[in-house]
């Protein structure tokens, strides 16, 4: 059991170590993204030059806080405030000529990146704020739960899932309820927060696997940019790698440990538990 323990232990380290470098990768992956579209570009750029290299500057620079722990905590919320910079110029700014349902997947990527950066935050300060780790677990609700909107309303969503997986709606109607019984968990709380990370980690990555990976499908079929594809493929990755460090961190599995009452004895129910 303890080598297992720390096993997880040595897994959920590299989960927070790749955390911090990711602000690196989502630089790079924006430059290419805005190459991508240089053509298309450049009569009306769609942000002011200026400020997009000072954006690219300033995330690189943050990520090198979080990689070092040089202010962690800051760098981390300043991040997260990148990331709802991002949405909402997506949300916004018409220039850059994208169509709803995609500006509304990379939303949804954002929103979950967020909540993944916020517990990042909670997990790896020293002083713990309850106030942050609720708003990174209602953020993972909507992830949640824009995820699983996506995937019934979404008509692109819908037919490569029928397409790739056996038996269409059962697994289809199987998913909707286990990400609804995660949306719920995340915004009540409680001891199955890790069971719903867990599961999420594990749909999110199958829904990678079997549905964004393929390439060919949302290129050359629905017109998706080739490097916005690889960016939401990669922010789904971070995601995991976010609900995997949640779902094993010690402070969230303290909630399972039996209780002891002020003499230090186990609760009586909950001391025939440990027993068994």
């Amino acid at each position: 059991m303890a080598a297992s323990w720390l096993k997880m232990k040595t897994l959920k380290e590299i989960g927070v170590f790749l955390l911090g470098r990711f602000p690196f990768l989502n630089a790079g992956l924006l430059m290419m993204v805005l190459a991508e579209r240089a053509n298309m570009d450049k009569n009306i750029p769609p942000f002011n030059v200026d400020f997009l290299y000072g954006y690219i500057i300033c995330m690189t620079l943050l990520g090198v806080g979080m990689s070092y722990d040089i202010a962690r905590k800051y760098c981390t919320i300043a991040y997260i405030g990148q990331l709802f910079y991002m949405a909402y110029s997506l949300y916004t700014n018409e220039k850059l000529g994208y169509s709803l349902w995609l500006v509304n997947r990379l939303i949804s990527r954002v929103i979950g990146l967020a909540g993944v950066y916020i517990i990042y935050a909670f997990l790896t300060s020293k002083k713990k704020s309850r106030q942050l780790q609720k708003i990174g677990e209602g953020c993972l609700a909507v992830f949640t739960a824009t995820s699983m909107y996506i995937l019934v309303n979404s008509e692109e969503d819908r037919q490569l899932f029928e397409a790739k997986i056996p038996f269409k709606a059962i697994p289809l109607f199987f998913l909707i309820t286990v990400m609804g019984a995660c949306a719920m968990i995340y915004i009540n709380g409680g001891i199955f927060l890790t069971d719903a990370s867990q599961a999420m980690m594990c749909i999110n990555f199958a829904l990678v696997l079997c549905l964004y990976c393929d390439l060919k499908y949302w290129v050359d079929k629905r017109g998706v940019p080739f490097w916005v594809q690889v960016k939401l493929i990669t922010d789904d990755i971070a995601i995991c790698i976010g609900l995997f460090v949640m779902a094993f961190a010690r402070i969230y599995w303290k909630h399972r440990q039996p209780k002891e009452d002020q003499h230090g004895n186990l609760y009586r129910h909950e001391a025939r538990e440990h027993e068994d």
